[in-house]
């Protein structure tokens, strides 16, 4: 695998252009250093557009064409390192990420096994979870409740006790209270309701609501 191209632009049979272009097609390595020796000044802007990292004009000294090797070799080295350590930051993330869904399905699970009612509530108030057991006392299928108003749960003469409860606790803190829920076919259901805060990001974004 080569780790450098010092490349004349001017070769029998294939000139150093054509090289260039058939250097682009070769995936095995993202970052192929190619500097080109030619004499005539118009080839560098061109060898520079095709591809070319660096030139150096003919007649050259050794010593310039070794240190440009040079300093093109460490370039290479860096820009490796840096593709490498971008390869295992894009796997521990991958990684990270396959774990945290592993945990959220873990979560799912018990929140679906749970015996008594569990709302996950929004900062507008409106459904984003309602586990199967709640979803049963009401009569209504889970995802026929996904992103309704709480309030609609709620029998209209508590609603006014159910909106008085940000106005007596801070956002971070954890109450209880009693009201009554209503069935799909409207009847009371007396429930108790121990609200706690649901954080993101440091910042209250909702409640979660035990139902027993």
């Amino acid at each position: 695998e080569p780790h450098l191209a010092l490349l004349d632009v001017l070769m029998p049979k294939m000139d150093g252009f054509s090289v260039m272009a058939g250097l682009k097609t070769n995936e095995q390595d993202s970052y192929l250093p190619v500097i080109v020796l030619t004499a005539q000044p118009g080839h560098k802007l061109r060898a520079l557009q095709a591809g070319a990292k660096d030139f150096i004009s003919k007649p050259f000294d050794l010593v310039e064409v070794k240190t440009r090797i040079h300093n093109m070799l460490e370039v290479r080295l860096l820009y490796r390192k840096l593709e490498n350590y971008a390869k295992m930051l894009e796997q521990t993330v991958q990684e990270r990420t396959a774990e945290l869904q592993t945990q959220r399905d873990f979560a799912r699970q018990v929140m679906d096994a749970l015996g008594q009612g569990l709302l996950v509530i929004d900062a507008q108030h409106r459904l984003e979870y309602i586990n199967p057991f709640m979803a049963h006392k009401i009569g209504v299928l889970q995802s026929a409740l996904n992103g309704r108003l709480v309030d609609e749960l709620i029998i209209a003469d508590d609603l006014p006790l159910v909106h008085s409860m940000p106005h007596k606790f801070k956002p971070e803190e954890e109450y209880q209270y009693e009201l009554r829920m209503k069935t799909v076919s409207g009847q009371a259901m007396p429930a108790l309701v121990s609200s706690s805060p649901r954080w993101h990001d440091g910042k209250v974004t909702g409640r979660i609501a035990v139902i027993t």
